[in-house]
């Protein structure tokens, strides 16, 4: 099944024959022949454009003769980044009449470390925003009475459709307050631009090191010598080190005090070290304000699980970095500054954002429900099923039969003897039919759970 991905008998067989014995499983036969292919299920691009868009212009696919119509790869991936391209035109399109100096539009997400920023100001509300967040108040309102009227009725079909339309009415309320309470500058519009990817996220008012240069060359000739040259430095007497250590170390005791009497400036400075790694990498590691508090973000998840790629945590994660990434400064000395302008609220919220990021709890095992993973997991009452799907694919084609066996003896246990009997391949497409639709998941991803 693996080597009919190719359709050249002398490819299928170089792609054997070729590598030993133990390397000739068909998920690695499978690897081999799509290497420098786009897999649609796992690539955020591919998802984006679709199967029918990519066929329709012409984009060569690759299946094998027994895999579904969506299980597909992408061979030609600089049609796919074209097609993705045109898909973001409109939206670039409209963010050029906003009057950016530059729109450039990449379907994969760009690191941003090499831009420096202009940010967005307050504005006050126009009366036609107040109205306009009136009616969508109202309207979220609505929903929520019919949500509290069908979960009475048991009606439970009507409580999941208002709850869906009541979610997309706050992402949009959210997204109306943050494009009518603020408003960039027409001279930082002037001088910056915009890069767009794929979900139409927008990252906003980026100035290109080029342009930083400029300016700041402008201003320094600007400025000039303004006495007409330079001076010699006067000379001074300074402290010895060990006097500067004793000093310093009183400082350091008063700080201390200082601090621990003062909330708002400890979480602005915890939240500092944080907010400049989580946002922008720690780019400007020459300002950290002198304290110990930081944190290691958790990255390489994609590594560990392939399928997380262009999923819903990923995504939410980085459309709540990317809402702070644009509201911040980029400066250390400037971010610092308006943190300390920000309320304990929204303070806290970045804080908790960070926080996020350095959550860890991979393991090859899981726990065991007492650890102090589990505990966080039960306190944020942490539901996998809306995470993550158990399918074939995801997860009983890459377990055990022994493993499927056990979840169907939950799941299905009429149907255990005749799934017995079944090859791997077989048992893993009927056991991720059989668990569609139901509350089952592996003990791995529940053990924090209230056990029956």
């Amino acid at each position: 099944m693996a080597l009919t991905m190719a359709d050249d008998h002398a490819v299928q067989e170089a792609a054997f024959y070729e590598v030993p014995n133990y390397c000739r499983s068909p998920r690695e036969l499978r690897n081999a022949l799509t290497r420098n292919d786009i897999q649609v299920r796992y690539d955020a691009v591919a998802k984006f454009v679709g199967i029918e868009d990519y066929e329709r212009a012409g984009g060569a696919v690759r299946r094998d003769l027994f895999s579904s119509v969506d299980d597909a790869y992408f061979i030609d991936s600089v049609l796919l980044e074209k097609l993705a391209c045109e898909k973001l035109e409109p939206q670039a399109e409209a963010l050029r009449a906003e009057g950016w100096k530059w729109v450039d539009i990449v379907p994969r997400d760009v690191s941003l470390h090499a831009f420096s920023r202009v940010h967005s100001k307050p504005v006050d509300p126009t009366p036609e925003f107040l109205v306009e967040k009136a009616r969508r108040e109202g309207n979220i309102e609505r929903l929520e009475g019919e949500i509290a009227d069908a979960s009475n009725a048991d009606d439970w079909d009507k409580v999941e459709e208002c709850d869906a339309l009541a979610d997309e009415a706050r992402e949009a309320l959210d997204a109306l307050e943050r494009s009518s309470t603020r408003a960039y500058a027409a001279e930082d519009v002037a001088r910056a631009g915009c890069v767009i990817y794929i979900h139409r996220a927008v990252h906003r008012g980026l100035v290109k090191p080029e342009d930083a240069v400029q300016e700041e060359n402008e201003q320094d000739a600007g400025e000039g010598l303004g006495d007409g040259g330079e001076q010699e430095p006067e000379k001074t007497a300074r402290l010895s080190d060990r006097m500067g250590r004793q000093l310093t170390a009183h400082k350091t005791a008063a700080l201390q005090v200082e601090l621990a009497r003062n909330p708002q400036v400890a979480l602005a400075t915890a939240v500092h070290g944080m907010a400049m790694r989580v946002l922008h990498g720690e780019y400007y590691f020459n300002f950290k304000l002198p304290t110990g508090v930081s944190l290691t973000s958790r990255g390489g998840l994609t590594e560990l699980a392939d399928d997380l790629k262009g999923g819903m945590a990923l995504q939410a994660m980085e459309e709540l970095i990317t809402h702070w990434r644009e509201r911040l400064p980029s400066d250390p000395k400037e971010l610092f500054a308006a943190l300390l302008e920000l309320s304990l609220e929204d303070l806290a919220a970045l804080f908790a954002m960070c926080a996020g990021t350095d959550v860890d709890v991979v393991s090859d095992k899981g726990t065991k429900g007492d650890s102090a993973a589990d505990v966080l997991a039960s306190t944020l009452g942490l539901d996998m099923r809306n995470w993550w799907q158990p399918t074939a694919d995801s997860y009983f084609s890459l377990v055990p039969k022994g493993l499927s066996l056990e979840a169907m003896q939950v799941v299905a246990p009429a149907e255990v003897a005749r799934l017995s009997t079944l090859k791997k391949g077989d048992l893993a497409s009927e056991s991720g039919r059989l668990v569609e639709g139901t509350s089952w998941l592996p003990a791995i991803l529940t053990s924090h759970e209230p056990q029956a």
